[in-house]
């Protein structure tokens, strides 16, 4: 086993007192390691035994667009620790899966740990199995603070397991469920590796760890990879002349075997000895993320560092996230020697070299900066050169390519596209000259710089919605801020103007409250406080105009993570219809940081009116800001969705950003003769169906927008993310001439509008192969639904084939065979071959029927004559019995009978069922299962004295098919994991099951009834009692042998089986509680008791005894199975 570093980006290794710079190259230049790539179709997360291949690999070094960030690689699984935004995104890049990431370990909780969180939960596939977050507490208050932006229709609330629900009945917000390991929990383990927590708290402000909140702990991961099993020496095999086959199996399993020529051969005799094995691993990564002096002293006081700095045993990495002003102070320094000169120690704290995440972006905006410099800058660090390090010394050598990669010459990419497009080079030179020749004017503002075009997530070369729109040189209004905001904002325009741009942004405007939208936000008020704090200039409230969603998602994760209340300033985005001129003073304006109740917008009626005049006097200037007025326009989206329309004070330029929506004819109406139309486009115009059940917009509807608003300018935007690099053109599109599409990083300003829509001929042959990918998708999509006609046409065909017209009148029309007749034969209904015997038989007597079809002829025409007489009958009846009733004085207005809860109840009999038997059944099987579950519970609360009912051994399976119960969150029930064996003494255990020759006489609330809760149809029928005595659990049956002679099969369900039981313990007779509960149907009759005897025979003169079956819903069975269930 062995950890191979793969240096994915930019870090530092300090080791032997010396510390250098290492350079990488993008993962494409990287040496791919060879991995056994060996998987299995185990539902189970990750793999069943330890890794042969691991890789401790450095996504980001926290200089560049996202923050520090590395995770551990197998085969088949990944341990992400840190997820700052941008993971998602960039991870692609170095083959980062979400489907196979299920542990993510977080340091600190803080934004800057784990903002890439909700976009890397939401990409993953709901057949995917749970995600764990390990560490660090409140990350489910945190999941519910961004409720808000997934669907602000439903609020999200944890229930009394722990688990995060809906109130109402949309299911979970994430594809996945999501687990929470605190480090309150000590260790995780699985088969790879295993994880030590160690908390760090502030040890100047609480003494110990007890007496710290939750919130304000920090986490290091101890992490220990598991020893392979030791592998068989081939020679050896062959020298001792073992045959091939299972017995190698077996001496790899650890078992000694004898030969069929009676030779004994021990494992440790075909083993491979330490000489023969491989050299020295590299097992041990310790991962830090020290915030203060304070916590250090916590971590370096750690009984499980401590312990392993005295022992032999050594730490191999230690991966340092924590940040620069405390990495370099003396102490931290001290504390580092003491890991020794073998131990390698890699710097992610954002104090390397910055170098690009990712190549594709700088090659794309290098190729367009020759097109048009002023609108596609080059990128921060977008002339990067570097060379792959030499090997690093820590098992042989790491065989990476000494290969150099080069960024800086704009031409490389572009001649590589002029070469397979000859018929483009005339169109970029007539650009280019055309840019040449306009004459430079300072008419620039107001200027629209895109930051993200993608819809839903992000792609490697685009990201989500967000824009600047810059009025004049020194204010920015930014108009949404999807995940990876700021990264972008990073990437154009390098971190020192990145700052100065912070400072200038006044406010930022919401359209709506759809992640892709929104999850840039909190890192973005993070920044630009620090922003402000490096400028030196006294800071300035940020303007947030949103709905309430937006301002209730603040509200819930200030308190909890981080206050940042009093950096923001809520302008509330609803839309009035009449100005109120009362509202002109700073004191009675729609602007409230008071985190509280919050309540839906007010809708006033009368006129359209301008938002800009509730933003406080002191932070809002007409002239400063160069804004006249903005308007909120409502569009069809979401609840609150709205579309801006900006109008600049100094020319009085319309600027309209549609936001996300359908066709909306208000929108036409306010933003009518708009200068600039930026419009979503989500769509080509082939999924005109999926636009409008996704509430979005093809690109020929947004044209038509424009067209209808009669806009000088129309920018298409928020391209799916199928299209990688640029979407569809249609001719229609360049033929207008006034339409161009935006691309990242792209930055329109006023006095250049014009030339944008001649870039649009150049794209279509610059981004030919990708435009054709998507249409040849398109067309496949096409030629499926096309198939599918012509299948519903050849088979209309057969039909109309075959029919006939009645001979006397030629009008009435019919098939000559019954449709039941007809076969699927290559997806096409084809009629039956019929002899010439049988068709003269039909002829005269009509088509022959088969005796089943005539049983169910019969059957239904029986059920015709009888139904309404039926049904007449009940009606009768129930008169009758509401008559009895009046007479006797009774109340008619039945009441049901009030709920009692299992804590009040005088009964203390403990009754559970067993829910370990997942593996073993069907989908359907567990759905069953799971829904007998709420009748007991139905018919417990509802009991004087409920019974003390549990849920145990419950399996992820149908904990998440419980969890889709409306209010199961809310029942009074007992749900636990653990195995019957964790919650109760063996001898307290009675596990009820059909085979047990013993019979249960009574209930004592000293012990604990087991239910097997398994739907099997009698296919594991008799494995309960065997798996009862294999364990050691008491066992016995329900004595209904002794009280009811049943004319059917004896088949009880798990919710009848608990109802006898709940009715025994009302009344304590047998008897009266198997016929209040067993159905009529099955024909229950009393047994007579034996003359002169008032005991019940219990056997007959052989001795034998018939046994009760529990099948068809439940054959009661032990938690423990002899199958390999697991017991945990």
């Amino acid at each position: 086993m062995k950890f191979v570093l793969r240096f994915a980006k930019s870090i530092i290794i300090k080791r032997s007192g010396r510390t250098f710079s290492l350079m990488a190259a993008p993962p494409s230049k990287l040496l791919k390691i060879e991995r056994n790539m060996l998987r299995n179709n185990s539902n189970d997360a990750g793999q069943s035994t330890p890794a042969t291949v691991v890789s401790l690999e450095v996504l980001s070094s926290g200089t560049a667009q996202i923050g520090p960030c590395a995770f551990i690689r197998t085969p088949l699984q990944t341990y992400l620790f840190n997820i700052p935004e941008g993971v998602y995104r960039y991870g692609v890049s170095l083959g980062l899966r979400t489907a196979n990431t299920f542990d993510i370990f977080l340091t600190r909780p803080c934004w800057k740990r784990f903002g890439g969180l909700p976009g890397f939960l939401l990409s993953k596939y709901s057949t995917t199995l749970h995600t764990r977050l390990h560490g660090v507490t409140g990350v489910h208050e945190y999941l519910a603070s961004i409720r808000p932006f997934l669907e602000p229709d439903n609020d999200l609330v944890l229930n009394h397991r722990g688990n995060l629900t809906n109130k109402g009945v949309n299911g979970d917000p994430y594809p996945v469920k999501v687990t929470e390991h605190s480090y309150e929990m000590g260790t995780y383990e699985d088969n790879v590796l295993r994880v030590h927590y160690i908390p760090m708290f502030d040890i100047d402000k609480s003494p110990d760890l007890r007496s710290c909140a939750p919130v304000d702990v920090d986490v290091a991961f101890l992490v220990e990879l598991k020893d392979l099993p030791p592998s068989i020496d081939i020679l050896k095999i062959m020298k001792l002349q073992i045959p091939k086959g299972p017995v190698i199996g077996r001496l790899k399993a650890g078992e000694t075997i004898t030969l069929d020529d009676g030779r004994v051969i021990k494992p440790e005799d075909v083993q491979m000895t330490p000489s023969n094995s491989q050299e020295r691993t590299w097992e041990t990564v310790l991962f830090v993320d020290v915030e203060s002096r304070s916590k250090l002293q916590s971590l370096k006081s750690s009984p499980i560092l401590k312990e392993r700095l005295a022992s032999s045993k050594t730490v191999d990495y230690v991966v340092h996230f924590t940040k620069p002003e405390v990495f370099c102070e003396a102490e931290y320094s001290k504390w580092m020697k003491e890991f020794g000169d073998k131990c390698e120690h890699l710097i992610l704290n954002g104090s390397g070299a910055a170098t690009p995440l990712t190549d594709g972006i700088y090659f794309y905006q290098n190729m367009l900066n020759t097109l048009d410099p002023t609108t596609f800058p080059k990128l921060h660090i977008s002339d990067f050169r570097g060379s792959i390090p030499c090997e690093v010394s820590m098992r042989g050598s790491f065989g990476m390519l000494k290969d150099k990669i080069d960024m800086s010459d704009p031409l490389q990419l572009l001649n590589e596209k002029l070469a397979a497009n000859p018929g483009v080079k005339h169109l970029i030179d007539e650009h280019v000259g055309m840019l040449t020749a306009m004459k430079e004017t300072n008419d620039k503002f107001p200027s629209i710089v895109v930051l993200g075009t993608s819809s839903a997530i992000a792609t490697r070369y685009r990201n989500v919605s967000s824009y600047l729109l810059q009025l004049h040189e020194e204010t920015y209004l930014m108009i949404d801020a999807g995940e990876g905001t700021l990264g972008q904002l990073i990437s154009l325009y390098g971190p020192e103007e990145c700052d100065r741009v912070l400072c200038r942004i006044r406010a930022l405007y919401f359209t709506h409250s759809h992640q892709d939208h929104t999850m840039g936000l909190f890192q973005l008020i993070i920044k630009r406080r620090e922003a402000f704090e490096r400028q030196g200039i006294p800071y300035q409230p940020l303007v947030i105009v949103s709905g309430f969603s937006i301002r209730k998602s603040i509200a819930l994760f200030s308190p909890v993570f981080e206050d940042l209340s009093k950096y923001i300033v809520f302008v509330d985005n609803s839309v009035f219809k009449k100005h109120p001129t009362e509202l002109n003073s700073d004191v009675q304006r729609p602007i409230s940081n008071n985190f509280g109740a919050i309540k839906q917008p007010t809708v006033i009626e009368g006129e359209e009116i301008d938002n800009t005049m509730f933003i406080p006097k002191r932070l809002f200037s007409k002239d400063e800001w160069n804004l006249a007025s903005v308007e909120a326009v409502p569009v069809h989206h979401i609840r609150d969705s709205v579309a801006y329309v900006f109008v600049d004070a100094k020319h009085g330029r319309k600027i309209v950003f549609s936001g996300d929506t359908q066709p909306c004819n208000f929108l036409v109406e306010r933003g009518k003769n708009a200068d600039v139309l930026i419009h979503e486009a989500t769509f080509d115009d082939s999924l005109t169906q999926d636009a409008r059940r996704k509430r979005h917009s093809t690109m020929r509807q947004a044209v038509d927008i424009g067209y209808r608003m009669n806009a000088k300018h129309i920018i298409l935007t928020h391209f799916s993310s199928r299209y990688t690099k640029c979407p569809i053109i249609p001719d229609y599109v360049v033929e207008q001439g006034n339409i161009s599409i935006a691309m990242d990083f792209m930055i329109a300003s006023f006095d250049r509008l014009n030339t944008y829509p001649r870039l649009l001929p150049i794209y279509k042959k610059l981004f030919a192969e990708e435009i054709f990918e998507s249409q040849a998708r398109i067309n496949k999509t096409e030629m499926q639904k096309n198939s599918l006609n012509v299948r519903e046409v050849l088979t209309m065909a057969n039909l109309l084939a075959n029919i006939v017209f009645d001979d006397d009148d030629k009008d009435i029309a019919k098939i000559k065979h019954p449709i039941s007749e007809y076969r699927p034969q290559n997806d096409v209904l084809v009629a039956p071959q019929v002899s010439e015997e049988n068709r003269a038989n039909q002829q005269e007597n009509g088509p022959t029927l088969s005796k089943s079809q005539l049983k169910k002829q019969k059957k239904q025409a029986k059920w015709l004559e009888t139904k309404s007489l039926k049904r007449k009958m009940e009606r009768i009846r129930r008169k009758e019995k509401k008559a009895a009733l009046r007479e006797s004085g009774a109340d008619l207005c039945l009441k049901k009978p009030p709920i009692r809860l299992m804590s009040e109840s005088k009964c203390k009999i403990r009754v559970a069922v067993d829910m370990a038997y997942d593996k073993i059944m069907s989908d359907i099987c567990i759905r069953k299962t799971v829904s007998q579950l709420s009748y007991c519970y139905a018919t417990n609360r509802r009991a004087n004295n409920p019974l003390q009912y549990y849920i145990v051994n419950l399996r992820e399976q149908s904990k998440s098919i419980l969890d889709k119960f409306s209010g199961s969150h809310q029942w009074d029930v007992f749900v636990l994991e653990d195995s019957i064996s964790e919650i109760w003494r063996k001898e307290d255990i009675v596990y009820l099951t059909a085979e047990s020759e013993n019979v249960l006489e009574s209930l004592q609330p000293d012990k604990a009834y087991v239910i097997g809760g398994l739907l099997d149809h009698n296919s594991q029928k008799g494995l309960c009692h065997s798996i009862a005595i294999d364990k050691g659990y008491s066992h016995a049956r329900l004595p209904i042998d002794e009280f009811v002679k049943m004319r059917t099969r004896k088949v009880l369900t798990i919710n009848q089986v608990f109802e006898i039981l709940l009715r025994f313990s009302e009344s304590q007779n047998w008897e009266e509680a198997f016929f209040s509960v067993i159905p009529k149907r099955k024909g229950p009759e009393r047994l007579e008791k034996p003359t002169g005897s008032d005991e019940v025979e219990l056997s007959d003169s052989t001795g034998a005894r018939e046994v009760v079956e529990l099948s068809d819903s439940v054959e009661m069975q032990s938690a423990c199975s002899i199958i390999e269930l697991d017991e945990d």
